[in-house]
Parts: structure tokens; C-alpha cells; sequence
């Protein structure tokens, strides 16, 4: 079967000439209940926004999304002690404990947690293997956020 070029088609070049359009491009639905409003972005690295737990949804590299975005998880009420996540681990606080939510974003003086760093094997790391202590613990003092989603991209995913 034969179809036309859509790019020389006189009805959509037509069209197309109505709607301003210069050049042939393609288009992506934006659902706010799906896709990350540019508020919610810019408050995300920012300060981080305080979620229900039903918000978030686990990936299937086990890492955190909220929306179409990967995110770094951390209670509310640890906000002193700080300890954030970056999987669906098995220390990953539960509903019962967050009460209102979780906040998302990326926080200046925090440690990551231990168990996540597992889950994931980042740089290897297996803190049930004690042969390699001293390597594991320099892995969660150099653990950098940028280096965590240049691996794993922090924005769009599915």
C-alpha cells in the first residue's frame, strides 16, 4: 500500500499554513495529574513539596517518582535527623509513620540511606558484605545527588 507524503499533503499543508505552523513537528499531551507543572519543578529543587505517600509510585529500577519525575524521599518528621531515600527500599518509612506525607526534593545537610545504596548496588555498595567497610562508608560520605541522577535522570520519566 502506498500513502501519500503527509509533508507535501495539500489539505494538512494547508492546515498547517492556517495554524501559523513553519515546520512539521509533534505534539505531547499535558496532563497536570501526570506531568510536573514548571511550579512543581522549580519547588522540587528547591525545597522539596510535601506529599501523601499515595503520590509516589515505584519505578522498576526501584528508585521514587512522583509524577513523571524521579525524586528523593525523606518523612517529614525526620527533618532534623535528615536521612533521605532513594529507593523503595525495605527502611523506606512507611504510610502509618508519615502521617501526612513525605517531602520531596533534595536537602543541603542530609546522609543517604544505607539500605537504598543497597538496593540499588551504587558503586557496588553491599553494606551486608563486611570484607569492604571502609570502601562502603567512603561511598555514602561522597554520595553525591548530582552523580545519582546523572545515572539515574531525575526528569521525564514514565
Amino acid at each position: 500500500m502506498d500513502f501519500p507524503d503527509f509533508g507535501q499533503f495539500e489539505p494538512f499543508l494547508t492546515l498547517r499554513r492556517k495554524m501559523g505552523a513553519q515546520r512539521l513537528g509533534s505534539f505531547e499531551f499535558f496532563d497536570p495529574k501526570v506531568h510536573l507543572t514548571a511550579q512543581e519543578r522549580l519547588v522540587l529543587l528547591r525545597q522539596g513539596i510535601l506529599l501523601p505517600v499515595v503520590a509516589l509510585r515505584k519505578l522498576n529500577d526501584a528508585t521514587i517518582a512522583f509524577k513523571n519525575a524521579r525524586v528523593l524521599v525523606w518523612p517529614e518528621s525526620d527533618a532534623i535527623t535528615t536521612t533521605y531515600h532513594l529507593s523503595w527500599c525495605d527502611q523506606f518509612p512507611a504510610a502509618t509513620h508519615l502521617r501526612a506525607g513525605v517531602q520531596v526534593g533534595r536537602l543541603a545537610n542530609a546522609r543517604v540511606c544505607q539500605a537504598c545504596l543497597d538496593l540499588l548496588q551504587y558503586e557496588g555498595h553491599n553494606s551486608h558484605r563486611h570484607r569492604h567497610d571502609a570502601y562502603y562508608e567512603k561511598v555514602r560520605a561522597e554520595f553525591d545527588v548530582r552523580a545519582f541522577f546523572a545515572r539515574y535522570p531525575h526528569y521525564p520519566v514514565k
